[in-house]
């Protein structure tokens, strides 16, 4: 494929099962004054009416002059995964360049698509900084979280690059959890090329979970697939190895210790169990920035950060 015969900017969403969330994507592309413009949604195998939403805003998108696809998974291979969705995507797209969202993202400003492809003239890769988009006391909680534990920066980014960068390699299809961290920094990172990055919050925001069963769904994907990229990268006598594997379930073995030790004599556990918990959770409570406490979001917090 020439570079001539490419239109010039392609955005790829993977999506599975995202009707609750997926309007506010759809209204940000919708809004974007760039042309010619192509967005490529991957689904998964969704069961919820995400594929009638989708459906519908091809319609509109065609009257406004955006092209997209839809297309599905399954045809291409028996994976289902974010990274291969990705893969699945880029194959699929014409743009030179490609830019990389997630169903729970929000272009916010019209000129998003316009900005990020005058970066790219310049720059093979871009990382796009987002705004914390706050609906719920639990997403409230959330941001604080990881405010806390960052010294205050909300640390999430995306990525846009060239087509150019995907000619050695692509996504690793066999990845969950930091799939987009194993291509662009352990990958092109270590090629030698950097990122640039655009600090602008005003152009793309993103949404945590706005209920407590979302929060945990995402959780439990975490924590199901985070050791496939550990074990590619760390070997299994690499104490970070375990560090990070055991993590999503070292609160389930407290409160089962703890359990445990209430049918024996071992109450010093508890206390030292106890204690840590506390003293976790003071910590994260004193690194919150200012605007973030109140009550409710506080109790949330607490509650959030002990898992």
């Amino acid at each position: 494929m020439h570079v001539s015969s490419l239109k010039n900017v392609s955005i790829i969403i993977p999506v599975k099962n995202e009707a609750k969330r997926i309007k506010n994507l759809i209204e940000g592309i919708l809004i974007q004054n760039y042309r010619p413009l192509e967005v490529i949604f991957v689904d998964g195998g969704s069961t919820d009416g995400t594929l009638e939403i989708l459906n519908e805003a091809k319609k509109k998108a065609a009257l406004k002059g955006i092209e997209i696809k839809i297309i599905n998974e399954a045809d291409y291979s028996p994976i289902r995964s974010v990274p291969n969705a990705r893969n699945i995507g880029i194959f699929n797209s014409t743009g030179e360049y490609l830019i990389f969202l997630d169903a729970d993202v929000v272009p916010i400003s019209p000129n998003f698509v316009t900005y990020i492809k005058k970066y790219l003239d310049e720059n093979s890769w871009v990382k796009i900084k987002v705004k914390p988009l706050i609906d719920t006391k639990l997403e409230e909680s959330i941001v604080a979280e990881i405010l806390a534990w960052y010294n205050g920066q909300y640390t999430q980014t995306y990525h846009a690059v060239r087509r150019e960068v995907f000619k050695e390699r692509m996504f690793d299809p066999n990845l969950g959890l930091y799939e987009d961290k194993d291509f662009f920094d352990d990958y092109l990172l270590r090629k030698g090329l950097k990122p640039t990055v655009i600090e602008n919050d005003e152009l793309l925001g993103e949404h945590k979970p706005h209920t407590l069963s979302e929060y945990f769904r995402e959780q439990a994907w975490y924590a199901k697939t985070i050791w496939l990229y550990l074990k590619k990268h760390y070997s299994h006598k690499d104490i970070y190895f375990w560090k990070e594997s055991l993590s999503p379930i070292i609160p389930l073995f407290i409160i089962l210790v703890i359990i445990t030790t209430l049918f024996t004599q071992l109450f010093w556990i508890d206390y030292i169990l106890t204690a840590y918990l506390i003293y976790r959770s003071i910590m994260c409570w004193f690194k919150v920035p200012k605007k973030y406490r109140n009550s409710y979001a506080f109790y949330l917090l607490l509650g959030l950060d002990s898992f």
